[in-house]
């Protein structure tokens, strides 16, 4: 009686330890969902003077606070996409073989922005540069839903009673 209960035990313990072997192999999952709230997406189309599309074009886009670079090629329609990237001041770079480099500065992304940014290369060689900036947001045209942020200061001058962050509903546009 003692060995089975003994056995019942130790086989309890092996599963707790295959699921605590296991639990890494499933937390990665959810961080990523977790990290896509706080995100934006940027997306295009890279064409040639004429409106011909430019596959393998490469495209990076740098945080200009922290200079983390994420880079993508065009596909054979010329559209790249960049999705959940997190909110910043983005810097946007476009190489392709024959065409100068295109530069855009300064490109704002907040929460849930979806932006598209259609480049047009000029021809030319690689170490001639197009550069373009970009002043205020960039204008939200992919879907027609209404996102807005506040910052920290916004919220502490707005004449809220009680400082209620419900009441900050009332005060954003569309509500």
């Amino acid at each position: 009686m003692l060995d089975q209960r003994r056995t019942i035990s130790r086989n309890k313990l092996f599963l707790l330890l295959a699921l605590i072997a296991a639990l890494p192999f499933c937390v990665p999952q959810l961080r990523l969902h977790a990290q896509a709230a706080g995100t934006a997406s940027v997306q295009g189309s890279v064409v040639d003077s004429t409106g011909a599309v430019l596959p393998g074009a490469t495209i990076s886009l740098v945080d200009n606070s922290t200079h983390v670079t994420r880079t993508v090629t065009s596909d054979s329609s010329g559209s790249y996409t960049f999705p959940n990237v997190p909110v910043g001041n983005y810097t946007l770079n476009v190489i392709a073989s024959g065409f100068r480099t295109y530069v855009q500065t300064n490109i704002v992304l907040e929460v849930g922005s979806s932006i598209a940014i259609n480049v047009t290369m000029v021809v030319g060689t690689n170490d001639q540069r197009v550069e373009v900036k970009a002043e205020g947001l960039a204008l939200q045209t992919e879907d027609s839903s209404f996102k807005q942020t506040i910052d920290q200061q916004t919220v502490t001058e707005m004449p809220l009673n009680g400082r209620q962050m419900t009441g900050l509903i009332a005060l954003s546009g569309g509500s």
